[in-house]
């Protein structure tokens, strides 16, 4: 009924033309926002021996209107017979899986799969001390090349490596084929940006702004010690992968799996408090502090007014006909 059209006569009511704002609605917007962000600052001071990088990031997930995946509680409250069966793609040394497992009470039996076989012995040589109930296999391999085991699991997960990743349309589809009925796919601390660890073009001219107000001292570059004027864009998807399909990942993940919660931040402010710039600010310093909370403004306003993510931590279940 809420498409057809019935046949009937037509009202007597009346209408009048509609009163159009005087002023631009988003410029008391933006100012709107950017008073919520600097008096929710005030009462967000940094934590003995928290540096610029933590500190802006702590700031983001305070002051954004959305919770972020609690993949450790997740890992251990997800129902289902144990031991829970997890994969790590591209698990590197797999630190984040560790802190999966140790809080973990029920058994789990995690699998572990990189390309590169001197992080899997890494990995390898740090989890064998395990205690009961958890086992863990450590293997050496190329996701693109398929997954290993011959059963499924119960969680599929990828810890920022996705945007390594070259043929994502297999990967992602033997995720999903791979998963139990009621398995799960994390995709955490991944990449969204644009290609080659870029940022979308609007974002960019918004850090650069921001940038451009910092004092020299804090512009300086740790890796050239040159004073910046501008940040770079350089695109690093030829020379080592970074980023090869960051800007196809958001639609394939939703083509391949269902989402369940996704947690997206981050337009640009971890391009200015990374390690090129954060340890140029001491927040012990009242400027520096200060200036440190002109780059958080100006983040969340940019994100508030329809800027785009480039971190992106969630949660999709198996995509599956019941």
């Amino acid at each position: 009924s809420m498409y057809g059209v019935e046949g009937g006569r037509r009202g007597a009511g009346s209408i009048r033309d509609a009163e159009l704002p005087a002023s631009d609605p988003s410029r008391h917007f933006v100012a709107d926002q950017e008073r919520r962000v600097r008096a929710a600052l005030a009462a967000l001071p940094p934590q003995t021996g928290e540096g610029a990088f933590v500190y802006a990031s702590r700031c983001l997930g305070a002051l954004l209107p959305m919770a972020p995946p609690d993949f450790l509680h997740r890992a251990d409250s997800l129902p289902g017979p144990r031991p829970l069966r997890m994969l790590s793609l591209c698990a590197g040394a797999a630190r984040v899986e560790e802190q999966i497992l140790r809080s973990c009470r029920e058994p789990v039996h995690l699998t572990l799969l990189d390309a590169t076989r001197e992080l899997v012995q890494r990995a390898a040589d740090r989890l064998q001390s395990f205690a009961s109930p958890h086992t863990v296999d450590c293997l050496v391999g190329d996701v693109n090349l398929g997954l290993p085991g011959d059963g499924s699991y119960d969680v599929i997960l990828c810890v920022s490596a996705l945007h390594h990743v070259a043929d994502l349309e297999r990967v992602l589809a033997d995720c999903n084929a791979r998963l139990s009925d009621h398995g799960e796919f994390w995709s955490i601390g991944e990449q969204i940006g644009r290609n080659g660890n870029r940022l979308w073009p609007e974002a960019l001219a918004a850090a650069n702004a921001a940038f451009a107000r910092l004092p020299a001292r804090l512009r300086r570059n740790v890796h050239t010690g040159a004073t910046d004027e501008s940040i770079s864009d350089a695109d690093y998807s030829a020379g080592c992968f970074e980023g090869i399909r960051s800007e196809e990942l958001e639609t394939l993940l939703e083509q391949h799996f269902v989402a369940v919660q996704t947690y997206k931040r981050n337009a640009f402010l971890w391009r200015l408090v990374d390690a090129t710039y954060g340890d140029n600010f001491g927040l012990q310093d009242a400027g520096d502090l200060g200036h440190l909370h002109d780059l958080i403004v100006a983040e969340l306003v940019h994100w508030a007014a329809g800027g785009r993510s480039t971190e992106q931590h969630s949660i999709y279940r198996k995509k599956t006909v019941r």
